[in-house]
């Protein structure tokens, strides 16, 4: 019985294992959250085509308005321009969510750059500073024109992997399947009682 139990287990195992390499988790489809002060933004890797143009992948923010004192999101397309996600990055934003602005052409994109290192505030020019008196920054938000609002900039970022849904399923089923094989459960104690 115990020779069944410890096949089963091992079955269970690599079928949620194979769950995660089947379905993949390849470099167009990462996620990963970047988080200041300020915003806190998920850019995922999906490349897309919108109005004849492909964007790298698509993006959903949520960034402090302190003139209304509340968190506003929207969401959109994205592309790079340099770096890579995981990293430094600077991007052009097209927002899409909860206004489609694709179709303006520059007008409509935001550049976003996360610097590997502090910048001097005082080489952008007009540069707004949050919070006020702010001498250095590693983040940089210059809304599209149509915004009409000067550079916003941030001191400090930092940004996390975020898991595939397919992936986390599977290591969960993966670690629940290890810990009810630590404590001695298996299928036929539950089905039985």
């Amino acid at each position: 019985m115990k020779t069944l139990y410890v096949s089963y287990t091992v079955a269970t195992a690599i079928s949620a294992l194979s769950v995660v390499f089947l379905q993949g988790n390849p470099a167009n489809c990462a996620t990963f959250v970047y988080k200041t002060a300020t915003t806190e933004t998920l850019y995922t890797e999906r490349q897309t085509t919108r109005d004849g143009i492909t964007y790298d992948g698509i993006f959903r923010n949520s960034i402090f308005d302190p003139f209304a004192m509340m968190f506003r999101q929207f969401s959109g397309l994205f592309s790079i321009t340099e770096g890579s996600l995981g990293e430094a990055v600077a991007v052009n934003a097209v927002q899409t969510s909860p206004e489609d602005r694709t179709g303006l052409g520059e007008e409509g994109i935001a550049r976003i750059e996360y610097f590997a290192f502090l910048q001097d505030v005082a080489s952008l020019p007009n540069a707004v500073t949050v919070p006020p008196g702010l001498s250095e920054f590693d983040f940089k938000f210059v809304p599209a024109p149509i915004a009409g609002a000067p550079t916003v900039v941030s001191k400090g970022w930092e940004v996390a992997s975020v898991p595939e849904p397919g992936t986390a399923i599977a290591l969960g089923f993966l670690s629940g399947s290890m810990l009810m094989t630590k404590k001695g459960w298996h299928w036929g104690k539950l089905v039985n009682r």
